[in-house]
């Protein structure tokens, strides 16, 4: 019950208590004040008309005429006169014993027991008889009933003016418990957020101890953070440009190769800075120093600037004098490449008074499936053209299947919307297990039915990116999911989720409006982000969070770890999971001792907030133990039906 019901209990039962006191103390000091008064009344009316009748002759005609003419005055209730003899010699009665204004039920409660008047009336020296007489008593218990009626009326009006009174100063001194309640349920949905101190004292304590516990998870997070990210930047960057080292571009790649979508498009660039030694001899080291990170950052900035359109992107230093990128869900290589080398000519013209500085460039698209050895000899044929003709390299991969399908943006974009309309959309599933076989849940991976065939998200996903058609299809994919849980009621579902969704206001609504109605349904469905989107829209998925954890619907950040210390504030996120890099993962085989002490100070930092620890990426010949001994608390990926 809350607050305000329990005061206005508590107002009702007071002065319902207050009525009932005051009515007994009232109504009783009146009752014996009216039963006294008319006492008095009918003892004075007796001595008077028998003072009168034993004045007169005693003709029992006249004095009948006189009795009946008091009587007939209405004033009283009963008159009898008996005869010294025992006779009686008139009685004269009112039949109606109350007023009719008047409940029974309250003349029944509040009686009025009056003694009728007496008196004697004499015939010279002798006794003629002794006369009755009693006045009504309906006037008096009329008044009582219109007093205590007010009295009740008035008690009436205290209590609700008091009541609403209340309720206003109520909701004023608790308006900070709002506050307060909403600071409790996201600490016990694992988001540790402040709130503002209220000045009421109770509230004041409640939340200046929430706060505490808040500030203490905090600061422990950011130190495990920057402990963690140190960490990283020791085994994974490059000291100087700050970029990915090669062991971490290459298990990226593996990560990349070793995907469940075999149509999934992918782009590798490599880029070389030629002749470095003659560049080092000739502007110094410190100079040489400058050109390597002014190519690191322009590479950065141009992967930055291609978010909305690829999944990922790793950015590395292979050696002295060789960078790479990896983006992953794209196929625009053309675009991708013109804009990389346009980029370096502004380096090449800031020093080609002193030096001339050529940027080989070499670019080429694979597939999932597709082995990294050919794929680096491809790229390295490529980047040895591109030396010999000191203009750039790209190597366009055949696409077999896009070829066949869609030869225009116009065409794709009518088919996606077509298939979206229609729902032509499956859904196929990957589970997510523990160790001891049992289910986490299950990953749904979007099939749609394009050019007569299902096709693979890696086939259509980089287009729908391209056109803008992401957030169209994300809730289409929600609404299967929501089908297949509504079919299997011990069903449990992973939708992946693009961050181009939540940052529409009508896209996000329309996903929250789906969930709330079918909340029974939400309570199984988990949906996950990638830790690189999140990164960037982070105010976004925070918006969105706060809206669906209400409604029961568990949420995860996919491919997260190598930028995780980037992610601020994950105490007030509320996650559920978090689904590690299939890259880190990799290289927990190939560098085991630095990427096992960064991965198991990951997942206990993940276990500190109560978050499920997820591998991604896992395959066959991987050591279920040393998954568990790091940590990771489920995996997922090509190699989790036969663990």
């Amino acid at each position: 019950m809350s607050l305000i019901k329990q005061l206005w209990v508590v107002i009702t039962i007071v002065l319902a208590l207050a009525f009932v006191s005051s009515f007994s103390i009232s109504s009783y000091s009146a009752r014996n004040y009216f039963t006294e008064q008319l006492n008095v009344k009918n003892i004075d009316n007796a001595n008077m008309l028998a003072l009168s009748i034993s004045q007169l002759e005693k003709d029992p005609t006249l004095i009948e005429l006189l009795l009946a003419a008091q009587f007939d005055t209405g004033h009283y209730q009963k008159i009898a006169l008996i005869l010294a003899n025992g006779e009686t010699f008139l009685v004269k009665e009112y039949q109606s014993e109350t007023a009719e204004s008047v409940p029974d039920w309250f003349t029944a409660l509040v009686p009025l027991n009056v003694l009728p008047g007496v008196a004697q009336i004499q015939d010279g020296w002798q006794q003629f008889g002794t006369l009755y007489v009693e006045s009504h008593s309906r006037f008096a218990q009329q008044a009582l009933w219109q007093s205590t009626s007010k009295m009740f009326f008035w008690f009436a009006v205290v209590a609700f003016f008091s009541g609403a009174l209340g309720t206003i100063v109520l909701k004023i001194i608790t308006r900070p418990l709002d506050d307060v309640v909403a600071q409790a349920e996201a600490i016990g949905g694992r988001r540790f957020i402040t709130s503002h101190e209220p000045k009421t004292l109770e509230f004041g304590r409640v939340v200046r101890a929430m706060n505490l516990l808040s500030l203490r998870v905090r600061n422990m997070l950011e130190a495990e953070n920057k402990r963690l990210d140190e960490m990283r930047i020791k085994f994974q960057l490059d000291e100087l440009t700050g970029l990915s080292n090669r062991a971490t571009f290459m298990a990226a790649l593996d990560a990349a190769v070793a995907g469940d979508d075999k149509s999934e498009p992918h782009v590798i660039c490599m880029l070389r800075v030629f002749d470095l030694r003659v560049i080092n001899q000739q502007l110094g080291h410190k100079t040489t120093d400058q050109i390597l990170c002014s190519v690191a950052s322009i590479l950065q900035q141009r992967c930055k600037a291609l978010e909305g359109q690829i999944r990922s992107s790793v950015v590395a230093r292979l050696n002295s004098s060789d960078f790479a990128i990896l983006l992953t869900q794209t196929d625009d290589l053309a675009e991708i490449h013109g804009a990389i080398q346009q980029a370096l000519r502004h380096v090449q013209a800031c020093y080609q008074a002193d030096v001339s500085i050529q940027f080989p460039l070499a670019s080429t698209l694979f597939f999932s499936g597709e082995a990294k050895a050919d794929i680096l000899i491809k790229l390295d044929n490529v980047l040895a053209n591109a030396e010999l003709t000191t203009e750039a390299g790209i190597e366009l991969a055949y696409l077999p299947e896009q070829g066949q399908m869609f030869r225009s943006a116009a065409e794709w974009r009518e088919a996606l919307t077509t298939a979206i309309q229609n729902n032509a959309i499956s859904l196929k599933q990957y589970p997510v297990c523990r160790y001891d076989g049992s289910l986490v849940h299950n990953e749904a991976m979007a099939r749609i039915h394009l050019a007569g065939e299902t096709r693979s998200a890696g086939c259509f996903i980089a287009w729908a990116r391209r056109l803008g058609l992401l957030a169209q299809l994300d809730i289409a994919v929600i609404r299967n999911a929501l089908i297949l849980l509504q079919d299997s009621e011990t069903l449990l579902l992973a939708v992946n989720m693009s961050i181009e969704t939540i940052k529409e206001h009508a896209f996000k609504n329309s996903i929250i409006n789906l969930l709330a109605s079918r909340p029974e349904l939400s309570s199984r469905l988990s949906l996950e982000f990638n830790e690189q989107a999140v990164i960037a829209e982070i105010a976004a998925f925070k918006d969105f969070v706060k809206a669906v954890k209400p409604l029961g619907v568990m949420l995860g950040v996919q491919a997260a770890g190598n930028q995780f210390a980037q992610l601020k504030d994950i105490q007030e996120l509320g996650l559920d999971y978090l689904k590690v890099d299939a890259s880190l993962i990799r290289q927990l085989f190939s560098a085991p001792q630095d990427a096992k002490e960064f991965v198991g100070g990951f997942c206990a930092l993940g276990h500190s907030l109560g978050l499920t620890m997820i591998a991604e990426g896992v395959v066959v010949d991987y050591d279920a133990a040393l998954l568990q001994q790091v940590g990771l608390d489920a995996i997922t990926g090509p190699g989790v039906a036969v663990v």
